[in-house]
């Protein structure tokens, strides 16, 4: 595939770019691969708490405190339903392809798909840090902001 510069677009940026180029994958170029091996969900501030393969079907649920409605039913007339609070005191993996509502822990029957997930959360923390487990990252940057409007404008 050729560069992104050689299909007519603009340069890239001098500083770090995080992403990969998918685009054969969203065009549906034939015998197009994805060029990730996992994805990181971060959630909160710089938190950590997910790790998924490239292709979806297994996910790593991190130990960490969420909210939930648990079953319970959203707001009324305006009004937000309550949540709890749960804690996920150990990694959960779940199979996305045969259980998307994550019911189910399979981590004890596939101890290889775990270890190739906490490897892929280590190159995680290794590069944007993990708030969970007090870990900077060299990568870790805050997000964008908007510069403040000119005076007299």
């Amino acid at each position: 595939m050729a560069p992104l510069q050689s299909r007519g677009w603009a340069d890239l940026p001098k500083r770090k770019i995080d992403g990969l180029d998918v685009w054969p994958l969203i065009s549906r170029l034939p015998g197009a691969t994805n060029p990730h091996e996992s994805y990181w969900f971060y959630y909160e501030v710089n938190q950590l708490q997910a790790v998924t393969t490239a292709d979806g079907k297994w996910k790593l649920q991190l130990p960490h405190t969420y909210q939930t409605l648990a079953g319970g039913s959203g707001g009324r007339d305006g009004v937000p339903a309550p949540y709890s609070h749960v804690k996920l005191d150990r990694e959960a993996l779940y199979d996305l392809v045969h259980d998307i509502g994550e019911i189910t822990d399979v981590s004890a029957q596939h101890p290889d798909i775990v270890k190739r997930l906490e490897a892929e959360a280590e190159k995680a923390r290794a590069d944007l840090g993990d708030a969970l487990t007090n870990r900077p990252g060299p990568g870790h940057r805050e997000p964008g902001r908007l510069a403040p409007p000119l005076s007299g404008n």
